[in-house]
């Protein structure tokens, strides 16, 4: 029986060990994966901690996978031999119950995540469902990809789901693993963007991927802050701390929007009357299914990628993987093909979108008394990009109608 290298963790809280596994065959609508690339995901901390129920152990950590497709299973179509693929937290969903019926995937009642549901990918070869697979472009690297499957997915939906237009001020709560994909994001969505974090260390990387402010949460008030520069339309908040959060929801708009995606099981500071009459909302988003990743890798082309060597400088973790023809047991006694995975380097990814404005011919401009001075809206690319509801179409309508002053958007 074949064999690969995987690391695994013995026991709840145990340390990572590297072992020889068996390589088998994958079954009918599964494929395996030789693994290229694993980003590291803050959630890899829980799971190997057994925060998680119905955790089975040894587990093999690692949900963010990019590899190529070394074998296919009876019934898989639409993939081949060779391929490359990535596969993130959506590790695969059921297809049978009410929720995919439906077409909720990413809410499947029996939905899979890898290391939780099957061995995850820090390892040489992983073994997905079909379900699974989100193809990688070519101009993407192995490396690039693979956070994409979770941080990058999870920031990107969330954002591109909330009602915020080009031009509306949006704030991303915490600049770490998720935060920094998420300033850069939302900068790329040409939003006006504040990144908000605890001191000031982290202001100029900030500032570096792309946020307009930067709100230092332990020297002023987040909310008055946010009501300064106009109040924000969204707010991601990435940072799991339930106090940090609640103190964002003083800063939305009216009608503004509070998404969360930082994981924490402390209630929420927030009460009905602040939400109320503004008409605020709260939500939680999950992370995505392959096809939104998919969707996801295709806002990194390339030619924009490039890697911040400073964001999460202090969580760096490298494994190393080796084909060997060692006996088991024994030192490994070749070093070919060996596979470094950082979390610097693989999570850390400069997101820049093609999508570009015309604000000479489509512009919605404020007032100049305004907070935040002119604002630039690009409304005829939202449209031609269907993200657009019709009562919001009918509200941006009104809104220029209203503020038109010869200057701006030409109804």
């Amino acid at each position: 029986m074949p064999t690969h290298q995987a690391v695994q963790v013995e026991s709840i809280g145990g340390p990572l060990g590297l072992v020889e596994v068996e390589t088998t065959s994958p079954g009918r609508d599964h494929v395996r994966i030789d693994v290229a690339a694993c980003g590291v995901c803050g959630t890899d901390r829980p799971i190997i901690n057994g925060a998680f129920p119905g955790l089975a152990f040894p587990l093999t950590p690692g949900h963010e996978i990019a590899g190529t497709i070394a074998e296919m299973g009876p019934g898989v179509e639409g993939f081949a031999v060779g391929d490359r693929v990535a596969v993130g937290w959506f590790g695969g969903n059921c297809n049978h119950c009410v929720r995919c019926r439906k077409g909720d995937f990413i809410t499947c009642e029996n939905g899979q995540v890898p290391s939780m549901h099957y061995p995850g990918g820090y390892a040489q070869s992983v073994t997905a469902p079909a379900t699974a697979l989100a193809r990688i472009p070519d101009e993407l690297s192995f490396a690039e990809a693979a956070p994409m499957g979770c941080a990058g997915v999870t920031t990107y939906n969330a954002l591109r789901h909330t009602s915020a237009l080009p031009g509306d001020l949006v704030a991303v709560l915490g600049i770490g693993g998720l935060g920094h994909l998420g300033v850069q994001f939302a900068r790329a969505m040409d939003f006006e963007t504040v990144a908000i974090a605890r001191g000031t260390g982290k202001e100029a990387d900030a500032r570096e991927l792309g946020a307009h402010h930067y709100v230092d949460s332990t020297a002023v008030d987040v909310g008055q802050a946010l009501q300064a520069l106009g109040g924000a339309a969204a707010v991601l908040a990435t940072a799991g701390n339930s106090q940090a959060i609640g103190q964002t929801v003083g800063g939305l708009a009216p009608r503004g929007e509070l998404v969360i995606i930082g994981v924490t099981a402390d209630p929420l500071p927030i009460s009905p009357v602040q939400l109320i009459t503004p008409a605020l909302s709260v939500s939680g988003h999950p992370s995505g299914t392959a096809r939104e990743v998919e969707e996801t890798m295709q806002q990194v082309p390339r030619k924009y990628a490039w890697k911040s060597q400073r964001t999460a400088a202090n969580r760096t973790a490298k494994f190393w993987f080796r084909n060997t023809t060692s006996a088991p047991g024994e030192p490994p006694t070749s070093a070919k093909n060996s596979a470094s995975i950082s979390a610097r380097s693989l999570i850390s990814v400069l997101l820049l979108s093609q999508i570009r404005a015309d604000p000479a011919r489509h512009r919605l401009q404020r007032s100049a008394s305004s907070p935040r001075g002119p604002r630039v809206e690009p409304l005829a690319r939202s449209l031609i990009a269907g993200r657009l509801k019709k009562r919001r179409l009918i509200r941006e309508i009104a809104k220029a109608k209203e503020n038109r002053d010869g200057k701006g958007f030409p109804i």
